[in-house]
C-alpha cells in the first residue's frame, strides 16, 4: 500500500474516511499530568486482542494500561480534548455523538508483534464507538517502531507523526495498526466517543 505523510494536501473537504491530525495541541504539562495520574498505581496487562467481540490472548504483544475518567486535576486536558473532538466532528464527520465511552493510558514495550490491522468498532458493547482518538504521550526519541498507521481510501496509508502532544481523531471503522516496538516504551492516551450505532 502507498504511504502518504500529509493528508491535508489531498483531502481538504468533508470526508468521513480520513483522520484529523492536530499537531502539538496538548502541552507537555497536560500530558504529564495524565501520565502521573494514571501511574499512581500499577498499570494492568492488556495484551489481549478483540476478535468477533471476544478477548483472545496475544503473548507476542507487551502492553499495559489504565482506564481513567474526568478528574479536576485533569480539567485542562479534557477541555482541550473536548474542543478538538468538537472541531473535527463539526468540520469533517458530522456524526451524532453523545458521550465518551472510554479514556485509556497505555504503554507498549518491546515485543515480537505490534497491534495488527483492526477496527475499533465491533459487535456488542463496541458497536456504539464512532470516533477514536490517540494522543502521543512521550517523545519519539524514547522508542523505536510503534508507528500508528491508518488506511485511507485507495489503499493508501497515513503514518501519524508521533511527536509528544499530537492528537489524531478518526472514525472507529477505519482500519489501523501499531507497528512493533523495537526499542524503548511507547506511551499513548487513547479513547472512544460514542453515539447511536451506525445503520
Amino acid at each position: 500500500m502507498e504511504s502518504i505523510n500529509n493528508i491535508s494536501s489531498e483531502y481538504d473537504f468533508i470526508n468521513q474516511r480520513i483522520p484529523c491530525l492536530y499537531s502539538s495541541v496538548f502541552t507537555p504539562s497536560q500530558i504529564d499530568q495524565v501520565v502521573k495520574f494514571c501511574t499512581l498505581t500499577p498499570l494492568e496487562p492488556t495484551s489481549d486482542i478483540i476478535k468477533n467481540g471476544k478477548k483472545i490472548p496475544n503473548n507476542n504483544l507487551s502492553r499495559n494500561s489504565k482506564v481513567f475518567n474526568y478528574n479536576d486535576s485533569l480539567k485542562s486536558f479534557f477541555k482541550t480534548l473536548d474542543n478538538y473532538i468538537g472541531i473535527s466532528n463539526k468540520e469533517t464527520y458530522n456524526f451524532e455523538l453523545n458521550s465518551y465511552l472510554e479514556h485509556r493510558y497505555m504503554e507498549y514495550s518491546t515485543s515480537k508483534e505490534g497491534l495488527n490491522w483492526h477496527l475499533d468498532i465491533g459487535p456488542g458493547k463496541y458497536n456504539k464507538r464512532k470516533l477514536s482518538y490517540s494522543i502521543f504521550a512521550n517523545n519519539p526519541s524514547e522508542y523505536e517502531g510503534g508507528d500508528l498507521e491508518i488506511i485511507l481510501d485507495h489503499d493508501k496509508t497515513f503514518k501519524v507523526p508521533k511527536e509528544k502532544g499530537n492528537l489524531v481523531i478518526f472514525p472507529s471503522y477505519l482500519l489501523h495498526r501499531v507497528t512493533p516496538i523495537t526499542k524503548g516504551v511507547r506511551k499513548v492516551i487513547v479513547g472512544f466517543i460514542g453515539g447511536k450505532p451506525f445503520k
